[in-house]
């Protein structure tokens, strides 16, 4: 089924709305994947063109010379002319890694070190689970931390993947709860 882990865990799906500002949605720490392949395809078009034109004027060293220039001024200066009214952004540390969808306007949690239980999100998401919707009877989904969350509380109860243990927000133990 779509939208799993290899654990059978469903994806978690949360409106970007429910995370705290402060978290730097799709900013610095994200990285635009639709960016990298329009760069990556944008090398591949120009070197191959560049190598069909050089090819019969130059040696091979001299047209790899000429390559990394071009694919250097091309990393460079590629993002001054760069649009794309829907990028595709990606998150990858601290044991997540997070994609955006549905026009950036939902985070899918596709790998945490935590789960939670809540309520399916089909029919857009097939098998994956809505974090808006926690539900202590749901599917397990993957799912974002209390660090995610404006208070430092995440709004639904949060466990380890790797123990299956209840985790506390930092600022809650034991002892005061």
């Amino acid at each position: 089924m779509p939208n799993r882990d290899n654990n059978n865990r469903s994806f978690g799906f949360i409106s970007t709305g429910s995370v705290d500002p402060e978290c730097d949605i799709f900013g610095n720490e994200w990285t635009d994947k639709s960016f990298e392949r329009f760069v990556s395809e944008t090398k591949t078009s120009v070197g191959d063109a560049i190598k069909d034109v050089l090819n019969s004027c130059f040696r091979s060293s001299a047209i790899e010379r000429i390559l990394e220039a071009a694919m250097d001024a091309i990393e460079e200066e590629c993002g001054d002319n760069y649009e794309n009214d829907c990028p595709a952004y990606e998150y990858e540390r601290d044991g997540y890694r997070l994609r955006s969808s549905f026009d950036n306007t939902v985070i899918a949690v596709v790998k945490s070190p935590y789960f939670t239980q809540c309520k399916p999100c089909s029919p857009c998401a097939p098998g994956g689970g809505d974090l808006n919707n926690p539900n202590n009877d749901g599917q397990e989904t993957l799912c974002l931390g209390h660090e995610w969350f404006e208070s430092g509380v995440a709004p639904y109860p949060v466990f380890s993947v790797e123990t299956g243990a209840s985790v506390l927000p930092s600022h809650i133990t034991k002892e005061n709860c």
